[in-house]
């Protein structure tokens, strides 16, 4: 019994033991565990205005701007071509008192062509409306008045208008004018193109041929009184109106064919039966 109740003894003894020494580490001041610091990103600069420096001015010594093209500096342009180098201010001067004249605009006239000539009068040849050239008026009188210059022709719509001038100083209005026609006319005139092509399709198709063999004869501008253009037919009734158009004339094989058209349209007219405006 003694012996039994040493040995609960010793185990009790050593039971306390352990406790107090588990009490004792417990109670120990913990070693702190470190956490790493993160690395912060700098946060970004504050952006600096940067000031703007006006561009310097430029001082009198610098190379000056080429001043705007003037008017006498634009390129003359004509419908045919030319071997002279026109004068710009006599040029413009000629456009100018035409446009007047007409009042209308200057950008509806055209410069048709521009060519030296030699006048044998005062006026420039503008009297005798012709133009001659050295050899022939010698040939027929002896002038007392040689005038060197330039014979102008200008476009308006389809009505051409002439100048003729005294060197670059002095001109003179002919008071002669003509419609333009042929060549001349489809030149500057698309609406013309536009008529004479559907008038050649028509005569190839009727007689099986290219376009290319149907040939342009002549081409005039008129201004039709009624809606007949010219062409009136028997048994019809026509309005009275004012209608811009043209009479073709081409030619297939050895026979020629006359066509009447307003601005869209065009008739066969037989040459025998037309009625064309004075």
């Amino acid at each position: 019994m003694l012996v039994f109740s040493a040995t609960i003894k010793g185990w009790i003894l050593c039971a306390l033991i352990l406790l107090i020494g588990a009490l004792s580490a417990c109670s120990a001041t913990a070693t702190p565990v470190v956490i790493p610091t993160l690395t912060l990103v700098p946060s970004t600069a504050t952006a600096t205005s940067t000031p703007i420096t006006p561009s310097p001015r430029p001082d009198s010594s610098a190379t000056p701007i080429p001043p705007t093209e003037t008017a006498t500096s634009i390129p003359i342009i004509t419908i045919l071509e030319t071997t002279i180098t026109p004068d710009a201010d006599l040029t413009r001067r000629i456009l100018r008192h035409l446009a007047n004249n007409l009042n209308t605009d200057l950008s509806r006239i055209q410069i048709v062509s521009i060519e030296a000539a030699t006048w044998f009068d005062d006026n420039l040849g503008c009297d005798q409306q012709t133009t001659l050239d050295a050899q022939e008026a010698y040939a027929t009188f002896q002038p007392s008045v040689r005038v060197e210059g330039f014979r102008y022709v200008l476009l308006v719509g389809n009505t051409a208008h002439e100048y003729h001038s005294e060197g670059v100083q002095r001109f003179e209005p002919c008071i002669n004018t003509e419609r333009i026609t042929g060549e001349l006319l489809l030149a500057v005139d698309p609406i013309a193109v536009d008529i004479l092509s559907l008038v050649q399709r028509q005569i190839a198709n009727e007689l099986d041929l290219s376009t290319r063999r149907v040939q342009l004869v002549e081409i005039v501008p008129y201004i039709w009184r009624d809606t007949s253009l010219g062409c009136p037919q028997a048994n019809q009734s026509y309005t009275l109106a004012t209608l811009p158009g043209y009479r073709i004339v081409v030619s297939a094989g050895d026979n020629d064919y006359a066509f009447h058209s307003d601005s869209t349209t065009a008739i066969r007219c037989p040459i025998g039966q037309e009625v064309l405006p004075n």
